[in-house]
């Protein structure tokens, strides 16, 4: 199974803005550069992050964005869910059921497979594919130097999920 280029860039700049948390919020026009986007690209990806609350964002000279939730507490599903169309992805058979017609055989098996794999990536935190393969090491820093340096403590996350800094 291949994620989808959107799904791809969405884990991609979660784990950047994971990295680089304790510099506060990371400008969007330095994500795209980075990820070789389009600055429109990558607003239209944050603005499904922001709507599903993975991300607060802060508008001026010196904005950016920033996780709303340590990244133990976020997962790949939550991440794919907010910047493609889960429920599509997850539930060929209600689509089916809800405009009358008959699901063959097919469409139920690719409905169960579809579940079993969100299920799984449900199971996957942010945090955890940082750790693999030495991902934070092409960050710059490794997101376990960055917890154990005690930056950002948990009441930062809290901050920045009731709308502040």
């Amino acid at each position: 199974m291949k994620l989808s280029s959107r799904s791809r860039h969405a884990i991609s700049a979660m784990m950047e803005l994971a990295a680089q948390e304790s510099n506060g919020e990371t400008p969007i026009v330095d994500m795209a550069r980075k990820y070789s986007l389009s600055q429109s690209s990558m607003e239209q990806l944050f603005a499904k992050l922001r709507r599903s609350g993975l991300v607060a964002g802060r508008r001026g000279r010196r904005g950016g964005y920033r996780l709303t939730r340590r990244p133990e507490q976020i997962t790949v599903a939550e991440i794919i869910g907010a910047v493609d169309d889960e429920q599509q992805a997850r539930n060929v058979h209600s689509t089916y059921e809800s405009l009358g017609l008959d699901a063959n055989a097919s469409d139920v098996a690719w409905d169960t497979i579809s579940q079993r794999i969100y299920q799984f990536l449900g199971g996957i935190t942010l945090a955890e594919i940082m750790e693999t393969d030495g991902a934070m090491g092409q960050l710059g820093t490794t997101f376990t130097e960055a917890r154990d340096a005690g930056e950002p403590g948990p009441d930062a996350y809290a901050a920045v999920a009731a709308g502040g800094r």
